[in-house]
């Protein structure tokens, strides 16, 4: 099973915009995996009947097969996270949202979202950025000084431009290729 890991600085950067994205742009059967942070509890749900306008809804709309939601404290993610794997075991491959997930899996390739304000990152953003292949910024790029120290790809791409999301997911998808991620 490919999956394709879409992290990012902090709340509201455009992670699900970019996930979107590429659920549109992936062929075959590929599901989703949205994981939420939370303090003390942990479930793990196939979304059927989203709520409209939920990130699980959108994910499912752009063309997930199926949505699978986990929420956990970062700590108590592996059980869980095997859990939903299984859940999604019939797709070709998953697009994972979250960042601690990728502490977890071992993603084909992870795309790192900033938010318009590049010097803002959350903890948990910041090991995600370590393992990013490709970096997705709006306005000003980011401070060299904090990517990773490997070749990373750089890419401007307004995240209300639905012609430059196209163009992101298509990039992704021909690095995975080129790689030989996507076969």
């Amino acid at each position: 099973m490919k999956v394709i890991a879409v992290c990012g600085a902090h709340s509201g950067c455009g992670k699900t915009g970019v996930a979107e994205a590429l659920l549109r742009a992936l062929d075959c059967t590929w599901g989703a995996l949205k994981y939420t942070k939370t303090s003390f509890y942990t479930s793990v749900s196939e979304e059927v009947n989203a709520v409209p306008d939920k990130d699980t809804e959108r994910l499912r709309r752009a063309g997930a097969d199926r949505v699978v939601r986990v929420q956990s404290p970062p700590d108590g993610l592996s059980e869980p996270l095997g859990l939903a794997l299984d859940m999604l075991s019939d797709c070709d491959g998953i697009v994972v949202e979250g960042n601690s997930p990728i502490e977890f899996l071992k993603p084909d390739i992870v795309i790192f979202v900033f938010g318009r304000d590049t010097e803002r990152i959350k903890p948990s953003g910041k090991m995600a950025l370590k393992n990013a292949d490709i970096v997705v910024y709006q306005d000003k790029p980011p401070d060299k000084s904090v990517l990773p120290d490997r070749a990373v790809t750089l890419i401007r791409c307004s995240l209300r431009n639905k012609e430059q999301l196209k163009s992101l997911a298509g990039r992704v998808l021909e690095k995975m290729a080129v790689t030989g991620q996507l076969d």
